[in-house]
């Protein structure tokens, strides 16, 4: 359950024959069906082989917890990660030229607390308020599901149909475990700020639920390295691994509203070694 796992999966698609032709021009190497563990127990997966921001991943998880679809309000957090999907160009692209810029449409935030539902009209299902009240007063049920994954709308109504598409919360002996799954994975500059998301979302319904943070899951169908990131995946194999760091919130999670007026303020992080930045690789849009 230690970062080796994801250095592992680096070499695999490195040695991985061919490039596969995708979406964004650049050919990718890919592989199918990737399942990765992290128990808490041993720190919080923070990724330490270069340094990932974690500031990042909290602030695109509230984004989402919050139902927001404007990338401008990461934008003024100085987090730029949803510029290229949600750009001028690229909305004209998708022929929403009638969208203002900087729109995501109907994907994760909106399917999470407006499932099915119109924009500016809160008629669809709430999917975190509903999981947050079963974990409450039905712990041990199996239906502790949420899915981003709404053909029609995602398809049609989004910027970028999401590609983290659905997570599962389980509860056993006293421990909180959480599952992620996703279609499609950008392994170098995309799931190391998503393993920080998730990561951070377990501690937050441990901390909302008062069951311990138990094992984080990783599921990916198609995992993959960009052609322009293959130099700097390489390098990262030769990188030194750390312990992982831990993370504290600092205040008290009793409701959805608590949970939806966190702060980075509230969020402690310990003992984060890294080795170093990584060069700058441009992320594919």
């Amino acid at each position: 359950m230690s970062e080796q796992q994801y250095l592992d999966i680096i070499q695999e698609i490195l040695t991985t024959d061919g490039i596969q032709t995708d979406r964004t021009g650049l050919g990718t190497k890919n592989i199918f069906g990737v399942q990765n563990k992290y128990d808490l127990k041993d720190g919080f997966p923070l990724l330490t082989t270069r340094f990932i921001a974690l500031r990042i991943a909290f602030e695109e998880l509230m984004w989402i917890l919050r139902g927001e679809t404007d990338a401008k309000i990461l934008q003024e957090k100085n987090i730029h990660i949803w510029d290229g999907n949600t750009s001028r160009e690229f909305l004209n692209s998708r022929g929403f030229t009638h969208w203002q810029e900087g729109q995501l449409g109907k994907g994760y935030g909106f399917q999470l607390r407006n499932f099915g539902g119109d924009f500016g009209n809160p008629n669809g299902f709430d999917q975190l308020a509903h999981i947050l009240k079963e974990i409450k007063t039905n712990p041990a049920s199996r239906r502790h599901y949420v899915s981003y994954w709404n053909p029609d709308q995602v398809l049609n109504e989004a910027a970028l149909p999401p590609c983290h598409i659905s997570w599962y919360v389980q509860i056993n002996n006293g421990r909180l475990n959480l599952g992620w799954s996703q279609r499609s994975t950008d392994w170098l500059l995309g799931h190391p700020t998503n393993l920080a998301f998730y990561g951070m979302l377990l501690l937050i319904l441990s901390k909302f639920s008062g069951f311990e943070p138990g094992v984080l899951l990783y599921q990916g169908q198609d995992v993959h390295l960009y052609s322009n990131q293959f130099d700097a995946a390489t390098e990262l194999l030769s990188k030194e691994i750390h312990s992982f760091p831990t993370v504290d919130i600092k205040k008290d999670l009793n409701s959805l509203e608590d949970i939806l007026d966190l702060k980075w303020e509230d969020i402690q992080l310990n003992n984060y070694k890294h080795s170093g930045k990584m060069k700058k690789v441009e992320m594919a849009v």
